[in-house]
């Protein structure tokens, strides 16, 4: 399946080009949310993004995957120059690029069998609930106060865990990208075609609203020459072709 992944999103016309940098900026990206990052070939919709905006400014992408908490250490004590997801709260001396470089829509999903009623935030404090990394932090201040409460709340670096979970039961809802969700929903289902557990109804309850994530950086001087990147990126037009391509791809990917 990964190398079947790997071939797939290697056909993406003109969303891998030759850079040319001189200086390596080592930045800090999630352990895999597909499409945006995939970290089987260094691609993605934010790495593209990312690597091209970067390129502009004569700077190169080297990455390092990890949970969103161990890359918020790590920036923090020096050794990444930036990161892919954070906020002020994680990672209070950074500086934020001007403009965002994706939009989540975070859901909370549950098992259409179940009938959570799930009508705001603070509901999700009754039932067994699994996050990202770094939820509590990067979503709103309520879902950190639901979950404190909750019997039981994880946070997974890996998402296909969480999805994983919830088939299984052993979580009751999980909070994620909705668009991650079904990615990882489809993996699934290619890998074990026959399984009924997979094969269950789901249901989204649109608890959040629309997230934007800016990337990070250590200093001034990097965020303004990405952002000089990323304009230059918008203005060609390039932006929305790396994120036409893969809206393209996960169309035909992606099961309804």
């Amino acid at each position: 399946m990964r190398v079947m992944l790997l071939f797939f999103f290697l056909l993406l016309s003109g969303a891998w080009l030759p850079l040319s940098a001189a200086t390596v900026v080592q930045i800090g990206c999630s352990l895999s949310i597909p499409p945006y990052v995939i970290p089987n070939n260094d691609r993605g919709i934010m790495l593209d993004l990312l690597r091209r905006s970067l390129a502009n400014a004569d700077l190169t992408l080297q990455l390092e995957y990890n949970s969103n908490h161990s890359n918020a250490d790590g920036f923090n004590q020096g050794r990444l120059d930036g990161l892919c997801v954070t906020n002020q709260q994680a990672t209070p001396s950074a500086f934020f690029a001007s403009l965002p470089l994706v939009s989540f829509q975070n859901v909370a999903i549950s098992l259409e069998e179940r009938s959570l009623p799930l009508s705001t935030i603070s509901d999700l404090s009754h039932y067994r609930v699994q996050g990202f990394s770094l939820a509590r932090q990067l979503l709103p201040a309520e879902f950190s106060t639901a979950v404190s409460a909750a019997p039981l709340y994880l946070e997974q670096g890996d998402q296909i865990e969480q999805v994983r979970a919830l088939f299984a039961g052993e979580a009751d809802v999980i909070v994620m990208e909705k668009t991650v969700f079904r990615y990882f929903l489809s993996q699934l289902r290619r890998q074990n075609p026959t399984a009924a557990a997979a094969s269950k109804p789901y249901r989204y309850a649109e608890l959040f609203p629309h997230t934007d994530y800016y990337p990070a950086f250590r200093t001034a001087t990097l965020r303004d020459q990405f952002d000089q990147g990323f304009h230059q990126l918008r203005a060609s037009g390039e932006e929305q072709r790396i994120i036409q391509s893969y809206e393209q791809l996960l169309a035909d990917y992606l099961f309804r």
